[in-house]
């Protein structure tokens, strides 16, 4: 038989767990050209409880933004460019308002939709406020727009003579300068957003479609202009040496709109900016760009960068790490940008194999060949989009560093916890169990043995329909059990909320004490075994194992569970924590730290009992789930083939097993090395 020999278990950095169950610092940054580089100025500032969630840039530099937070109406704040704090702008509003919508007119002035909606439109304004905070104008549309079913003003813009230009679904409405409905224009598509070109009488719409369309002003008529480029979801603005400039996914480009292909100017991540933050942009007359990102929306923290081009040789030289992955998770994005920052020595530089209209497939088959070819990148992101059978075809083919020792020599035998799941009863139950069914020292299989003949009898009941329980049939108790997963201590709020009162998490059935399961969140990274940089790779795990960088994953919006213990106690804390406000009568009561609607039901999450904490931290200490995922992947692959049969009605249950047996005990001859006594 052709025994592999030396095959080594492969250790992945998973950076956050969902549990299963039954300012002025400068940095180097993306490269334009040969001798050039941009770098980048940092300025950050905290707003507390109001959150930016709209921002437009004015010609200058200088940023206004949208801000609400708890208990606040909508507020409008300004921050000059080369100040360090913003300031209010008072806009007279209603205290119901919102503002719904930003834009800008061809004289630099800035364009807000601020309305009211009760159970439909209720007030609807149109404001225009100069570079200095002044309001100009304020019209109210409201009764030209109370009886449009559904109306949001989602984009806003205007021209030279006062008139503006107000973007809704598949319609463009032009209003004159005194606030009279001049005409309406019916698109073919929605329109995604609205932003001037750089000709006087043009104006151009991002439609839902991926196309361009040129809106011309004077006689309010649209063109579809035959578009080579897939303009997707993204942030647009005018160009200063073509139409417009656009960011897309990690990248910013230029372009004009008929052009085969746009120019990318820069990567944001080179340029340490992390674009699932991006907010706005502009480029200055003078060739450098405004950046605004708001940094931590919990904690109201923002930062407007200025990025500058200068030559190379005038930046200090990093050893440049390359991070490929197909689709760039934004936790980690943020975690490159903050390890760029702080490290003196490495610099990590994403690589998006589906950059641009490539596919996901394509983008793998570009990855492989990359690999096959010996071009690489240092780390591979073989998370979102790899499937666990991809997974190991890499560690066949030996792509991947066998990260055990580097790991051992850092954290002794501490263990990061890991573990696999599809969701299939079968594969969960075979995967908690594997070990007893295999043994790892001596390869002999156990596939014939009672408890393995109990789990494909239990798996045979679920049927072969994978539907979820509704709501409705866990809360009147027709379901008893269902699958739950916790990504941090306050989900037991919305399972207690479903059924109605305290709920246990019970696992798996598995032989062992619990069988809950613990699977990778976010991003699953490896070490190209070929890379030159192993050092500065593990350098860059090592920063995401850190306190710092571990909370700021765990704090990410129900992200994931931190796979540092110390980072859990400490995120359990902050979650006991009760936040209070003042009822209609002026007494305190305790406030929801944020809610969530799900289908027809709103569930509020408030402060976590001491109770739920040590009982989630319970549950963690629990989970023991350890295999070599390599020998599970091939085994559940044989066992679904020939337990189908069984499921059927084909074979016994006694004879789907024989054969699994013999299957799995030529299978682990054949391609597992079996440790020397």
């Amino acid at each position: 038989m052709n025994k592999k020999t030396g095959k080594a278990k492969i250790l992945f950095l998973f950076l956050c767990l969902i549990l299963l169950a039954g300012c002025g610092k400068k940095e180097e940054a993306a490269e334009e050209s040969s001798n050039e580089v941009y770098i980048a100025e940092y300025q950050i500032f905290h707003m507390g409880d109001s959150r930016p969630y709209l921002s437009v840039f004015d010609e200058n530099g200088g940023v206004f933004f949208a801000g609400c937070g708890k208990g606040k109406n909508d507020q409008l704040f300004f921050l000059e460019a080369g100040q360090r704090e913003p300031v209010e702008i008072d806009l007279g509003i209603s205290a119901e308002a919102w503002i719904t919508g930003m834009g800008r007119d061809r004289k630099g002035n800035l364009l807000l939709a601020c309305s009211q909606y009760d159970e439909t439109l209720e007030l609807f304004e149109l404001k225009k406020v100069s570079a200095d905070g002044s309001i100009l104008q304020s019209l109210d549309l409201t009764g030209i727009f109370r009886n449009v079913p559904g109306f949001e003003a989602g984009s806003l813009a205007g021209d030279g003579q006062g008139n503006y230009y107000i973007g809704d679904k598949k319609k463009l409405y032009l209003i004159s300068s005194e606030g009279k409905l001049v005409n309406t224009l019916e698109m073919e598509v929605s329109i995604e957003a609205l932003f001037l070109a750089k000709e006087d009488n043009l104006l151009l719409a991002r439609m839902s479609n991926g196309t361009i369309a040129e809106i011309n002003e004077d006689k309010f008529s649209v063109k579809n202009p035959d578009c080579h480029i897939n303009f997707g979801q993204g942030i647009y603005t005018s160009g200063v040496e073509t139409e417009l400039l656009y960011a897309q996914g990690d990248a910013l480009y230029a372009c004009n709109v008929k052009d085969e292909e746009p120019d990318k100017i820069l990567s944001w991540t080179d340029c340490n900016i992390n674009s699932a933050c991006l907010q706005s942009f502009v480029m200055l007359e003078d060739g450098r760009i405004a950046v605004f990102s708001v940094q931590n929306d919990s904690q109201g923290e923002c930062e407007v960068a200025l990025l500058t081009k200068t030559q190379k040789e005038n930046v200090p030289e990093k050893t440049v790490i390359t991070y490929g992955c197909v689709y760039p998770s934004s936790l980690l994005c943020a975690q490159v940008v903050r390890f760029n920052k702080l490290n003196t020595q490495y610099h990590i530089e994403l690589k998006q194999y589906t950059e641009g209209s490539m596919d996901i497939n394509a983008a793998k088959d570009a990855l492989r060949m990359d690999i096959l070819s010996g071009n690489a990148p240092d780390i591979l992101d073989i998370g979102a989009g790899f499937s666990e059978e991809e997974n190991f075809a890499l560690i066949e083919a030996g792509a991947l560093e066998d990260l055990t020792s580097l790991y051992s020599e850092h954290y002794g035998d501490k263990k990061l916890v890991q573990g696999f799941n599809r969701g299939k009863m079968l594969e969960a139950l075979c995967q908690l169990n594997m070990d007893r069914f295999v043994d790892q020292e001596t390869g002999e299989c156990h596939f014939e043995e009672e408890s393995f003949l109990q789990i494909l009898e239990l798996a045979g009941r679920f049927g072969g329909e994978e539907k979820q329980a509704g709501f409705e049939q866990v809360r009147n108790g027709e379901i008893l059990f269902m699958e739950a997963s916790l990504l941090s201590v306050s989900d037991f709020q919305y399972y207690e909320y479903l059924f109605g009162d305290e709920v246990r998490i019970i696992g798996y059935p598995a032989d062992r004490a619990c069988g809950l399961m613990a699977l990778p969140c976010v991003s699953v990274l490896s070490m190209n075994k070929q890379s030159d940089n192993k050092e500065g790779v593990w350098q860059f795990i090592c920063f995401l194992l850190e306190e710092d960088q571990q909370a700021e994953l765990g704090r990410s919006g129900a992200q994931g569970i931190p796979v540092k213990k110390s980072v859990i106690d400490m995120l359990c804390e902050e979650q006991m924590e009760i936040e209070y406000e003042e009822d209609e009568e002026g007494n305190l009561q305790e406030r929801s730290k944020t809610s969530w609607k799900i289908d027809d039901m709103v569930v509020k999450y408030y402060a976590v009992t001491k109770k739920e904490a040590d009982y989630f931290k319970g549950l963690l200490e629990q989970i023991g789930n350890s295999m070599d995922t390599g020998v599970s992947q091939g085994l559940i692959t044989i066992i679904q083939e020939e337990a189908a049969a069984y499921f059927e009605g084909v074979k016994p249950v006694e004879e789907a097993a024989r054969v699994i047996q013999n299957r799995a005990q030529n299978y682990i001859n054949e391609t597992f090395h079996i440790p020397d006594k």
